[in-house]
């Protein structure tokens, strides 16, 4: 249950990512990211959490099968 509520919070967080244009732009312009860049380390983040996720996923299948 408790990581669902994580899992829940960083949903939200991820949300508020969406809608915070502003730092975005900011970020832009404050370090000359190219577009192309950007996506490549938004892809980069989205496949290393689901990976995370996919890890946490199997140690908990492993937990549950140790009991048998």
């Amino acid at each position: 249950m408790y990581k669902l509520i994580k899992l829940a919070r960083l949903l939200r967080i991820l949300k508020f990512g969406n809608k915070s244009n502003k730092l975005i732009k900011y970020m832009r312009a404050a370090f000359k990211i190219g577009s192309g860049f950007e996506r490549l380390s938004l892809f980069m983040f989205a496949s290393f959490l689901l990976f995370h996720i996919a890890s946490c996923l199997w140690l908990i299948i492993g937990k549950f099968g140790e009991g048998e």
